[in-house]
C-alpha cells in the first residue's frame, strides 16, 4: 500500500495483480491472499494486521471480509483524524490568542516601564539642577 493510497484503491490494485498472476497459472490459495494483503499494509497499521491475524481464522477469512474490515477501520480512522484536527486547529486558535494577548499586556507594560524610568531620571535631574541651568535643556536617551 502507498502512503496516500485508500484500502479500495489498494484492493483494486491487489486484485488486478492477483488475476495477472492467475492469467499466469499462478493461483493463490485464500490464506495466502489473505496474508499477503495483511503484509502490504503501511507500517502504522502493523497492530490491525497482527489483531486482525491473532483475533480471525486464516483458513476461513475471505479477501473480501478483510477488505471489509480494513474499509471500515480506515474510515475510523478518517473520522479520528478528522476530529484530531479540528482539536488542533481550535488549540492553535487559543494559543495564539494567548499569545497576543500576552503581547499586547507585555507591550503596555513594557511601555509604561520605560516611561516611569524617563520620568524617574527627568524628576532627578531637575531636582539636582537648578531651574537656571537646565532652562532650555532636553534630555533624551
Amino acid at each position: 500500500m502507498e502512503e496516500n493510497e485508500s484500502i479500495e484503491e489498494m484492493s483494486t490494485r491487489f486484485q488486478a495483480l492477483t488475476s495477472k498472476l492467475e492469467d499466469l497459472n499462478k493461483k493463490l490459495s485464500m490464506k495466502e491472499l489473505v496474508s499477503k494483503m495483511l503484509r502490504s499494509l503501511p507500517l502504522n497499521w502493523n497492530h490491525i494486521a497482527t489483531t486482525i491475524e491473532e483475533t480471525e481464522d486464516f483458513n476461513s477469512m475471505s479477501l473480501e471480509s478483510l477488505i471489509e474490515t480494513l474499509r471500515n477501520h480506515e474510515l475510523v480512522l478518517k473520522a479520528k483524524g478528522k476530529m484530531k484536527a479540528k482539536e488542533a486547529a481550535e488549540k492553535r486558535k487559543q494559543v495564539m490568542n494567548q499569545e497576543n494577548a500576552h503581547d499586547i499586556e507585555e507591550s503596555d507594560e513594557e511601555y509604561f516601564e520605560k516611561f516611569s524610568k524617563k520620568f524617574q531620571r527627568w524628576s532627578t535631574y531637575k531636582m539636582l539642577n537648578s531651574e537656571e541651568k537646565s532652562k532650555g535643556m532636553t534630555l533624551w536617551e
